[in-house]
């Protein structure tokens, strides 16, 4: 939003941020438990698992970089001991 970028862990931290209030997503209110990075509010996304966000404040650009994935992994095959 006009090259600002607001960080939070909980959304409803964002609500005293700014001088326009949340607005819900019309798509959203048909959607009881949202997945992905959407959320029900216009202009707010979720940061993924294992993803690192970098803004450029001279642009406003967001890049976003997944560092982990769990398909990386390789499957436990030891013991119950092991583990």
């Amino acid at each position: 939003d006009g090259g600002r970028l607001a960080f939070a862990s909980e959304v409803t931290t964002l609500t005293g941020y700014g001088p326009a209030p949340l607005v819900l997503r019309p798509e959203a209110t048909a959607i009881e438990t949202p997945t992905g990075v959407d959320t029900p509010f216009q202009g707010i996304q979720l940061l993924a698992p294992a993803t690192l966000l970098s803004f450029d404040v001279t642009t406003g650009s967001i890049d976003q970089m997944t560092w982990w994935h769990l398909e990386d992994r390789a499957p436990f095959e030891g013991t119950y001991d092991e583990a």
